[in-house]
């Protein structure tokens, strides 16, 4: 076999045993409390698209009219959902509900609707499943003092639960960021159906409804505080003064009510929840919108598809939706709203010209079908875990008390001003708990204690560089070349093409180097155009590179091994790293090892930098590193996750053939000699380990004797520093100071691995064999540097 082996297939992923990608079958969550007005509008327009994409959609909200039945009118399944709009001590039991709702459909991704939701859904969640939020207005809004305070501090911290925020507007995502909540933010608009809302004439909509043929004021919303129809039904008798026969239709139902029937003035008709919104705002000459505070209101939208001029306070959201169409007043103008709606229904040919401006405006900003297109985008990008082509996200931290309360992950890098009192002890903070921070004030930068300090002006390839995901957020970058060699690989090859060849686009392609696979493996390859197969009999693995590297129509190489789980955004990872305006040399990724057992655990967490430290190397993960020369080193380069350029292999001699292990890391640390080596975080694979102690007692023997051959004096010292320290405990435990200096070596060597196991939740058996795991690695590395001088002196 060899090139032109033809296959063509679906881009497509596995995750939870559904298929992910083009050809999609996500199983999504919409979980709202609300059942009426606009916010289940949002999810019912969500739930039609996704019921037409072939989703399988439920959703959980109160029982009854409303939402509920919408959603199973689309064919969503309705999950029951009781749920209070307040909180207080009714969240315990609607969380546990929830819960057990959420186990049994098992969704790809749940998405939680407004600020009940957000706080049941993400107590229930945390963290454990692709999670994304929709605010709706944010719940710190809605509150003054203390529990404004509490309020901020939740959204915060449970940002840290959060995949993906959807605002509906920028005003809304800027009121987060301005609170300091830092998880990643997307903004989607809200859109109509300009299709089922289009202007019709207000005479034969009135006559359905009952309501008098007179000029007409509507306003919908929830009658509640928010909504502010206390400040419409305060302008209304001035309108009625100047305009007596003028009717106020008030649609929708609410706490505040009562209160607002008691002291209603003349000409106001208050109608209840309302289904038929085409009518309704087909009654109108004017849609009043006199809210106190919105995030982006969907009323609005959808009078400007009826053709209806909208006069509204300029509360966020609102002059975005508006445009230049309609009149936006400053919030509370009382006076204000009373002489814009008495000039709108005393001049109907100016009201006709404003509600054809603004049914042109909304075809233009607001189609629903663009707004559930970009929907679509959010949540396959969730599901399938593709954060990696995320813009790099640069936090201004100002408060270190607050940026603890609301998690890192989402943050790339932080600025500190320097100019304020403590901010250099805030920037060492930062540093220490692993996060990179770019020091903006003068004089001395404040010590790296973990993560990196920058100082000076500094572009987006440093900043992305000292974040290890260089090139973050681009999505370019030159076409790359996949190499794997491969030998009797049996069903973890197919595996390893599937997961690949998705990942492919453009002039991309994947070539495999087989030694003389005799299971069937190869030939049991389905055909795919970027796919190339060369048999090579006898090649071991740094030969099957260099020979696959030879015949690569790139510039850029992707090495990869099968047996290794290739996640989502792998390949783009690397192709965003050389995309960068001075590229690399060399760029190492990071791979999960993976466990079946409580040895491979405690391997895993023993012998392995983790992916999460990789990314923040904190004051721990620095010092541990230091004291005892291990941890992650991008030059240390491993071939399961690496990419390079054919320059630099070219000038290291490509992979060196004489090595049996540790092929890699020589060839790393050639390269390294004079070309820029650089670590991404977003290219990772997972790995399973060797089968038992005595296959990974050979396979660190053999990299101990690769130390050796590879001619790497610091590699040599290393692994022998450590074996000697076994050969020394002996001797020290013949003496009490001696056992004391061996207890601390022994608890300092153990904190780490020890700190990841109680991070990770690993139970008490895991942590008893975490020095099983390091003595196999450690005396097994000795071995072999011993056998390979004696080799050496033997020659």
């Amino acid at each position: 076999m060899n090139a032109g082996h033809p296959i063509r297939r679906a881009t497509t992923h596995r995750r939870g045993g559904r298929e992910v990608g083009g050809g999609v079958t996500l199983r999504v969550l919409h979980v709202s409390q609300p059942v009426e007005a606009g916010v289940p509008a949002v999810v019912a327009a969500l739930v039609a698209d996704q019921r037409a994409r072939g989703y399988e959609v439920s959703v959980a909200c109160p029982a009854g009219t409303g939402l509920a039945d919408r959603a199973t009118a689309l064919g969503a399944t309705h999950l029951s959902w009781s749920a209070t709009r307040t909180p207080g001590r009714s969240v315990t039991d609607e969380t546990r509900r929830l819960r057990g709702l959420i186990d049994r459909i098992d969704p790809d991704i749940v998405v939680l609707h407004s600020a009940k939701a957000g706080l049941a859904g993400r107590l229930a969640l945390r963290g454990s499943r692709p999670t994304v939020y929709v605010p709706h207005a944010w719940s710190f809004e809605a509150v003054s003092g203390p529990v404004a305070a509490a309020a901020t501090a939740w959204e915060i911290a449970a940002s840290r639960w959060t995949d993906v925020i959807v605002c509906v507007s920028d005003d809304e995502r800027d009121r987060g960021t301005a609170a300091g909540i830092t998880a990643p933010v997307v903004v989607v608009p809200n859109g109509v159906d300009l299709h089922a809302l289009r202007p019709a004439e207000p005479g034969p909509a009135r006559a359905r409804l009952g309501l008098a043929q007179a000029p007409t004021v509507v306003c919908v919303g929830r009658l509640s505080e928010q909504k502010g129809q206390d400040q419409l039904l305060a302008a209304w008798p001035a309108v009625r003064y100047a305009v007596p026969d003028a009717q106020l239709v008030l649609v929708g139902d609410g706490p505040a009510r009562a209160a607002l029937e008691a002291s209603a003035p003349a000409g106001v008709l208050f109608t209840g929840a309302r289904s038929e919104i085409a009518d309704v705002l087909a009654a109108a000459d004017v849609v009043a919108l006199p809210s106190r505070w919105e995030a982006a209101p969907l009323v609005p939208l959808e009078a400007m598809a009826a053709g209806r001029p909208v006069v509204a306070f300029g509360v966020d959201g609102v002059r975005a939706a508006l445009g230049d169409t309609g009149v936006v007043l400053t919030p509370g103008d009382v006076p204000g709203l009373a002489t814009a709606l008495t000039g709108l229904l005393r001049d109907p040919a100016r009201a006709a010209a404003a509600g054809r401006a603004a049914r042109a405006h909304v075809e233009r900003t607001a189609d629903v079908q663009a707004t559930t297109a970009a929907w679509n985008d959010v949540l396959t990008a969730v599901a399938l875990g593709a954060t990696g082509a995320a813009p790099l996200r640069v936090a201004q931290v100002r408060s270190l008390a607050r940026t603890l309360l609301g998690g890192t992950a989402a943050v790339d890098v932080t600025t500190v001003a320097g100019s304020a009192p403590g901010d250099r002890l805030r920037a060492a903070g930062l540093s220490a708990l692993g996060l990179p921070v770019w020091w903006r004030g003068t004089g001395s930068a404040p010590p790296a204690l973990g993560g990196p300090v920058l100082t000076g002006d500094q572009d987006g390839s440093a900043l992305s560089a000292a974040a290890r995901r260089p090139g973050a957020g681009t999505h370019d970058g030159p076409p790359v070349t996949v190499v794997v060699t491969v030998l009797n690989e049996g069903d973890a090859l197919r595996r390893l093409v599937d997961e690949v060849l998705p990942q492919l686009h453009g002039d991309d392609e994947l070539v495999l180097v087989d030694g003389g696979s005799t299971d069937g493996s190869v030939e049991a390859l389905p055909s795919a155009s970027a796919l190339r197969i060369e048999i090579v009999p006898g090649a071991g693995i740094s030969a099957g590179r260099n020979h696959g590297i030879r015949l690569a129509a790139n510039e850029v190489i992707v090495c990869t091994d099968a047996g290794c789980t290739v996640e989502p955004g792998f390949v783009d990872a690397f192709r965003r790293a050389f995309a960068v305006a001075d590229p690399p040399a060399l760029v190492s990724g990071v791979y999960r090892v993976l466990a079946r057992d409580a040895m491979e655990e405690a391997q895993a967490l023993a012998c392995y930098p983790q992916p999460t430290e990789i990314r923040r190397p904190d004051l721990l993960v620095r010092t541990y590193t230091r004291l005892f020369g291990t941890g992650f080193d991008p030059r240390f380069a491993v071939g399961r996750c690496l990419a390079f350029t054919r320059e630099a292999w070219k000038a290291a001699d490509g992979f060196p053939e004489h090595l049996a292990t540790g092929e890699d890391v020589s060839f790393g640390l050639a390269i390294a000699r004079s070309g820029a080596v650089r670590a991404t975080t977003d290219a990772v694979v997972g790995w399973t380990q060797r089968d038992g102690l005595a296959a990974t007692w050979r396979m660190y023997r053999g990299y101990g004797r690769a130390s050796t051959d590879g001619g790497d004096t610091a590699l040599l010292v290393r692994d022998a520093a450590r074996g000697l320290a076994y050969l020394a405990a002996p001797v020290l435990a013949a003496t009490p100071t001696g056992r004391r200096l061996l207890g601390l070596g022994s608890a300092a060597y153990l904190s780490l691995p020890v700190v990841r196991a109680l991070r990770a939740g690993a139970g008490p058996r895991t942590i008893a064999l975490l020095p099983v795991a390091l003595a196999t690695k450690d005396v097994g590395k000795l071995a072999g540097a011993v056998q390979g001088l004696l080799i050496r002196r033997a020659r």
